[in-house]
């Protein structure tokens, strides 16, 4: 098994499996740990991001007690504007990153807006979910996360990253005449584990490719942003 280290203050962080060995600096033992906090994202042994899940959600609780508090004084369009300032930024922090949640921890995070919508249009746990994402134009959570890949992803593709980051990916190159050649596809990885399939080396070529090249081919970010958000994707939510 392959071992990602990393030295996190006095303990050691390892990716991939137990370590087999207890490193020592100078005579003194470190701690291995199975997860730690980095730059506000909590990282686990597996990358399932589930403890981070766990954490935003103990976190953004309080948030939704007081906009519950403050929903019947400032009415529903200040809700709003309230709900996109001081809980919607924390839920798309660093979200490219963790965007590989399973479909359980997804549908944990999705909790935290469809209870904050259901807040601001003053309504029940039985109102579908659909219904007020259409009503407030807002994304689900997955859909936003797909939105922000795609956009990091551009910014990639067009030197707008430092040269580091964008030679960690390339076009598909062969001699034979294909699809993925004649659209300019990025190159995906041939990788077996869910751990390594979690890197965004992997999941930002599978976002790219998605793209039709009229997304592709935008001339500026922000043409590429509304372009995007005007697809058939993401229209029928933030276009009703």
């Amino acid at each position: 098994m392959r071992h990602h280290l990393g030295l996190v203050w006095n303990h050691l962080f390892t990716l991939g499996g137990r370590a087999r060995f207890t490193p020592a600096f100078h005579i003194t033992e470190i701690d291995t740990v199975d997860e730690f906090k980095y730059l506000g994202i909590i990282l686990d042994k597996t990358l399932s991001f589930s403890n981070h899940v766990t954490y935003m959600k103990k976190k953004l609780i309080g948030h939704l007690k007081m906009l519950g508090k403050l929903k019947p004084r400032v009415g529903e369009v200040v809700s709003l504007q309230l709900y996109k300032s001081l809980i919607l930024p924390v839920l798309d922090y660093g979200d490219i990153i963790y965007d590989c949640l399973s479909a359980r921890d997804s549908k944990r995070l999705q909790t935290i807006q469809n209870c904050a919508l259901r807040i601001i249009k003053g309504t029940d746990r039985f109102t579908p979910s659909v219904q007020l994402h259409v009503d407030q134009k807002l994304l689900f959570l997955s859909d936003r996360r797909h939105y922000h890949c795609c956009n990091q992803m551009f910014k990639i593709m067009n030197g707008l990253v430092p040269k580091v980051i964008s030679d960690k990916f390339r076009c598909v190159e062969h001699n034979r005449d294909t699809r993925a050649v004649a659209r300019q596809d990025l190159a995906v990885p041939n990788l077996h584990l869910d751990l390594s399939r979690r890197n965004f080396t992997y999941r930002g070529p599978v976002h790219w490719n998605f793209l039709d090249l009229d997304h592709r081919t935008r001339p500026s970010i922000l043409s590429f942003k509304i372009n995007l958000i005007k697809s058939d994707h993401f229209a029928p939510v933030v276009n009703q």
